[in-house]
């Protein structure tokens, strides 16, 4: 079903939201890493995919962002654990 709604929204053309890094405490934080969504993101066309928190993986993220001209990001939770101490 999840397969099947995320790849209408592509062909419809619809944003794409994905919490990536660290979230909940039951999170697997290495499958968490965003970079796994390449083989998704390489077809995606210019639907556009906001990238959410990313934190460990902010690097890893602006790279996406960097590489493909439809994804973003939103670090907003992750400013509390990157700034300085």
């Amino acid at each position: 079903l999840l397969r099947f709604g995320l790849h209408r929204a592509l062909r419809l053309g619809k944003p794409l939201q994905f919490h990536v890094g660290f979230g909940d405490r039951d999170c697997d934080l290495h499958a968490a890493n965003p970079v796994h969504l390449l083989d998704f993101l390489r077809p995606s066309g210019d639907t556009p995919i906001m990238l959410l928190h990313c934190y460990p993986y902010e690097r890893e993220a602006g790279y996406l962002a960097q590489a493909f001209n439809n994804v973003y990001l939103d670090g907003g939770l992750s400013i509390n654990y990157l700034g300085a101490r």
